[in-house]
């Protein structure tokens, strides 16, 4: 019984901290632009700002896993450049690749929405290279 009251407070103080890993904080602010789905102008333009806020963070995130010491500039380099090939043609996928489905105005919607989505999972990959301690990295893990 006498372990008992020490691993309360172990746990005790380790709840709060477990989490405060970076899967818990949200990556950029984003606007709820669900609200916003009636005015189609400002809906568009709302999807339009959320997509230029994931791209700034995606480029610090970039940079400090560039710049991370344990990691190769070169091979970090060389993956982004192969994700953003990757992102531009799942993306053009996910929305047919069609021609005529590009000339629909929704389109340029759903391809933005998707950029969005691919670009969070990026950034969320990204801050797992500049990550220290790997509890803090995958606390699904440990």
């Amino acid at each position: 019984m006498r372990g008992l009251p020490f691993f309360v407070a172990l746990i005790a103080l380790l709840g709060p901290a477990s989490q405060a890993y970076a899967g818990d904080a949200p990556l950029y602010a984003k606007q709820d632009c669900e609200t916003m789905h009636l005015a189609r102008p400002a809906f568009v333009k709302c999807y339009a700002a959320n997509l230029a806020a994931a791209t700034v963070a995606l480029g610090k995130a970039y940079r400090a896993a560039l710049d991370h010491p344990g990691n190769d500039r070169t091979q970090v380099r060389d993956v982004e450049r192969a994700w953003i090939a990757y992102k531009d043609r799942e993306c053009a996928i996910e929305n047919n690749g069609d021609a005529t489905w590009k000339t629909n105005e929704d389109y340029g919607l759903r391809r933005t929405q998707c950029e969005i989505r691919k670009t969070d999972a990026r950034i969320e990959e990204l801050q797992l290279l500049t990550c220290e301690g790997a509890s803090l990295c995958y606390p699904h893990v440990y």
